[in-house]
């Protein structure tokens, strides 16, 4: 019996009994006791042996018959046809798929490019408001209004560049490389470093409450990228509360995985708008004025993702907002860490 890699390999057909191709089926379905075998051999990126696609069989209905060589050689050149017909259909589909591709990414830049523009000018005309102030009349100023103005700079100056940290690391998320570098993490201390660091600048109108429950222990993360969800989901929820309140982060310690989430007292999101929150550059429809890009929740997403966590949302208009994310407490070799089984 002929095997499935001398099959593919041999350039030439071969006739044989219906049964030793596994067609036992066909031969019940059409009544026959003979078969034409050919294989559609499709080239294999220059590789000498093909690639076997697929077998086109010929059955003659009427009773036994003794196939000739040209019936072989008819079979053999549609099966050669056939051939080419498929891969022509591969390359149009891998064609347009590139094409397709290519588009999203020029539409992506686009993106980027009216974003930036828009989002640096405000602040950028702002820091420039404020130099030239403090250059031009500094000795009239007091010390507390040099130091006002000076804050307005630092502030700008800390948009403008996270601005340009979020561009290049949604690029590389759209790019498909990003790093993703675990290492054994101490959530308590990780977290609590990061609220002191957002108290220092969110000012006297949003009270930060950080809580802490379960076993967080055992836990293996990349650093950058956790710091980047607490980061922009705490942004989110300092920017959209203008009028201040409380910005409570939790932080729960299960068995196999860690859970914290992020609540405010903000504006709160409406239901329309949260389906494409996750997305680049989606907003809800009710921020007015407050200013943002709307990569936040898309940049937050992708790095949960890469954990291997889930991370969900809900919210009300006038309400506020809650933004969950689970993590498992996953070791560099993809094993459950011994401390948290």
């Amino acid at each position: 019996m002929i095997t499935r890699e001398e099959f593919s390999q041999s350039p030439i057909p071969y006739i044989y009994e219906l049964g030793l191709c596994n067609c036992v089926s066909l031969k019940e379905q059409f009544n026959t006791k003979a078969s034409l075998v050919v294989p559609i051999n499709l080239s294999n990126n220059g590789n000498p042996t093909p690639k076997l696609w697929g077998l086109l069989i010929a059955h003659h209905n009427s009773g036994e018959r003794q196939w000739q060589t040209d019936d072989v050689e008819m079979l053999n050149e549609v099966s050669v046809q056939l051939a080419i017909a498929i891969q022509q259909a591969e390359l149009l589909a891998q064609t347009q798929a590139a094409l397709a591709k290519e588009k999203q990414l020029n539409i992506f830049k686009s993106q980027i490019i009216a974003t930036v523009s828009h989002e640096y000018r405000t602040p950028l005309t702002s820091i420039l408001a404020a130099a030239s102030t403090l250059v031009k009349h500094s000795q009239q100023l007091d010390e507390s209004k040099q130091q006002r103005f000076l804050g307005i700079i630092e502030q700008k100056t800390r948009y403008m560049s996270k601005l340009v940290d979020d561009m290049l690391l949604v690029n590389q998320l759209e790019l498909g490389k990003p790093e993703f570098k675990p290492i054994a993490l101490d959530l308590l201390q990780f977290f609590s470093d990061l609220i002191e660091q957002e108290r220092e600048t969110a000012g006297d109108r949003h009270e930060l409450i950080f809580k802490i429950t379960g076993n967080n222990h055992g836990f293996w993360g990349d650093r950058g990228l956790l710091q980047q969800i607490f980061i922009n989901l705490m942004s989110n929820a300092i920017k959209y509360s203008p009028d201040g309140g409380t910005v409570e982060f939790h932080l729960v310690g299960k068995e196999s995985e860690v859970i914290f989430y992020i609540k405010d007292q903000g504006i709160g999101i409406p239901i329309a708008d949260q389906e494409n929150l996750f997305q680049s550059f989606s907003r809800g429809s009710n921020v007015d004025t407050i200013p943002g890009t709307g990569l936040g929740l898309a940049i937050a997403k992708a790095c949960v993702e890469l954990h291997g966590g889930n991370i969900t949302l809900s919210s009300e208009v006038g309400q506020g907002t809650k933004v969950t994310v689970s993590l498992p407490k996953i070791s560099p070799t993809g094993q459950l860490s011994p401390s948290s089984t």
